[in-house]
C-alpha cells in the first residue's frame, strides 16, 4: 500500500525527489481509509464461519441452512481498532448470505464468500487492493464469562444444544466446575460456573436453545 501510493505521489511521479519526500508527505503515503461496508460485511462473513465450506459439486454438502419458520440467522461481533460492529449474517435459500450491520454502517448487503481473506484465532484480514484490513473477533463464550461473572444466571452465548448436564438443581458448585455442554457450531462448549454458588435451575439435556436462553440460574446468597 506504501509504495502504490508512493508511485502515484505528484511529485514522485514528476522527478522531483529528494530525501525529504517521504517525511514531507508521510501522511498521504501512510494514510488507510477507513473499511467499505463491503469489506466489513466480508469480514464478518468470515467470522461467522457461516461461507467457510469449500465449493463442491456435491448437491447434498453444497445446500445452505434451513429452518422451518425463519432465515438461519448468525450474530457475530468484530472490532477494528477502538470501534466494535455487530453484525447478523443470514442465509438466503439461494445459497447467497445478507450481512446486516448495525451503526455506523447500517447497511445489509448480499454476497457470496468470494472476498481475498486471511483467518486465524481471534482475528480476520480482508484485502482490497493493496490495502489490508484486520478484524479482531471477540470469542463469544470467553465475553459470555465477563458479563456472567456475579450474575445470577448463565445464558446461551449462541443457539445449541444442551448435551450433556453435570450438576443438578440444589447442587452446590465452585467457580470453574463445568455444569453443562453446549453444542454450537458443530463444537462442544463447556459452560462452566463463575462463581461459587448453589444451582436454583439448570437446562434439561437434549433442549435446543437460542441465543440468549437460561442455561443455569443460581440460587440468592442468604447473608445473615
Amino acid at each position: 500500500a506504501f509504495l502504490a501510493a508512493l508511485a502515484a505521489d505528484a511529485d514522485f511521479s514528476a522527478g522531483d525527489v529528494d530525501t525529504g519526500l517521504i517525511g514531507r508527505h508521510q501522511q498521504a503515503l501512510t494514510a488507510v481509509p477507513p473499511p467499505s461496508s463491503e469489506i466489513v460485511a466480508a469480514a464478518a462473513l468470515a467470522a461467522s464461519g457461516a461461507g467457510a465450506q469449500a465449493p463442491t459439486r456435491d448437491p447434498w454438502s453444497s445446500l445452505a441452512g434451513y429452518a422451518h419458520f425463519h432465515a438461519i440467522a448468525r450474530r457475530t461481533r468484530l472490532r477494528y481498532g477502538e470501534d466494535e460492529i455487530l453484525a447478523l449474517v443470514s442465509v438466503r435459500p439461494d445459497g447467497r448470505f445478507q450481512v446486516a450491520l448495525d451503526a455506523p454502517y447500517d447497511s445489509a448487503l448480499d454476497l457470496r464468500a468470494a472476498a481475498r481473506l486471511a483467518r486465524w484465532p481471534g482475528h480476520v484480514t480482508v484485502f482490497s487492493g493493496a490495502l489490508g484490513y484486520s478484524f479482531a473477533v471477540p470469542d463469544p463464550l470467553a465475553r459470555a464469562d465477563e458479563i456472567a461473572a456475579g450474575s445470577d444466571s448463565l445464558r446461551a452465548p449462541m443457539p445449541g444444544l444442551v448435551k450433556l448436564v453435570r450438576a443438578a438443581r440444589g447442587e452446590a458448585v465452585i467457580k470453574g466446575q463445568p455444569l453443562l455442554i453446549l453444542e454450537a457450531m458443530k463444537m462442544e462448549h463447556t459452560i462452566s460456573a463463575t462463581h461459587d454458588g448453589t444451582i436454583a435451575e439448570i437446562a434439561t439435556e437434549g433442549a435446543q436453545v437460542t441465543d440468549g436462553t437460561v442455561l443455569v440460574r443460581f440460587a440468592e446468597e442468604v447473608h445473615g
